[in-house]
């Protein structure tokens, strides 16, 4: 026979013996029982669960981002729901929707190249959302950043304290905002040292091998005596590539990663702080799914060099 049982009372709830919610709590544990979300949401109007839109979820960066917003959310009762747009903005904004359409109680994502004003709806229905790493465009979110330029200001300063005037850069694609603000802050660096910036030495690409092989080998030929890369996949690539160089270039990466201290020689790195930025993505998340409507806000974290 097929027994049905519904619970209605909730842990503490006032009025509620705590003879009795013993007695219900050891029927739960008994019959096996699991709260019934479906009909949580039909109570509250909410589910319980955040979307989490980033651009790669095998990424380092973002990977370690992801973890801290699962943390933040899981601390609050709140499950994520995790989806990679691997750049593709039509891929994004079909998968934001399908989240959405989740009734999600909110919304992370890392915006690719585009606007994101088909959220606007959204936003307007009540979902609040949050872009990290890259600001939403034509939509009014908060935002959580890193201070790119910056960071690519210490690491060509380091370079040129050790004597480096030659330093090429290997960036991203020119549309993207993380690609945009590294770039000017390497010109910037540049400058502010008193070294001309030169075309020559200035390459933003895919981390394929073969373009990436072509664009090291005009580095060397242009004299460069140094690089940056801009991004974790030109890293990867360009720390097989350097080694089989007739002459090897000086390496700085934006980004650091886990077994960057254990390279030979060990990687000086700029290093962002994914996890700082995902609890504050998260925990403004959260706080606008509580009701607050205070301003927009704009985080923006510094960077830091670790020099090996």
């Amino acid at each position: 026979m097929k027994v049905m049982v519904m619970i209605i009372m909730n842990k503490n709830q006032a009025g509620v013996s705590r003879a009795t919610e013993q007695r219900v709590q050891r029927a739960i544990k008994s019959l096996g029982f699991r709260p019934n979300h479906s009909a949580g949401v039909l109570r509250t109007g909410m589910t319980s669960t955040i979307g989490l839109l980033v651009q790669d979820i095998a990424e380092p960066f973002q990977s370690e981002l992801a973890g801290a917003i699962e943390e933040v959310a899981a601390d609050r009762g709140f499950l994520v729901i995790i989806v990679s747009s691997h750049s593709d903005p039509n891929r994004e904004k079909e998968s934001a929707l399908a989240l959405c359409s989740r009734r999600v109680d909110g919304l992370v994502l890392v915006p690719t190249v585009g606007s994101q004003a088909y959220l606007k709806p959204e936003m307007d229905s009540g979902t609040p959302i949050v872009a990290v790493d890259r600001p939403a465009q034509d939509l009014a979110a908060d935002t959580v950043l890193s201070d790119n330029s910056q960071g690519m200001k210490l690491a060509v300063d380091h370079l040129v304290s050790q004597g480096h005037t030659m330093i090429g850069y290997l960036g991203d694609r020119p549309d993207l905002y993380t690609s945009v603000e590294r770039l000017a802050g390497y010109k910037s660096g540049l400058l502010d040292c008193g070294i001309p910036v030169r075309p020559d030495l200035i390459f933003g690409q895919s981390p394929a091998e073969e373009a990436l092989t072509q664009s090291l080998e005009a580095l060397v030929s242009a004299g460069a005596t140094a690089v940056i890369t801009g991004n974790t996949w030109t890293t990867f690539s360009a720390l097989l590539l350097i080694r089989r160089l007739a002459r090897p270039l000086k390496h700085v990466a934006f980004d650091d990663f886990k077994l960057s201290s254990l390279l030979d020689p060990p990687l000086t790195v700029i290093a962002q702080d994914p996890r700082s930025m995902g609890r504050a993505a998260a925990e403004t998340l959260m706080s606008r799914i509580k009701g607050d409507l205070g301003p927009r806000q704009k985080i923006i974290l510094e960077t830091r060099l670790i020099a090996r």
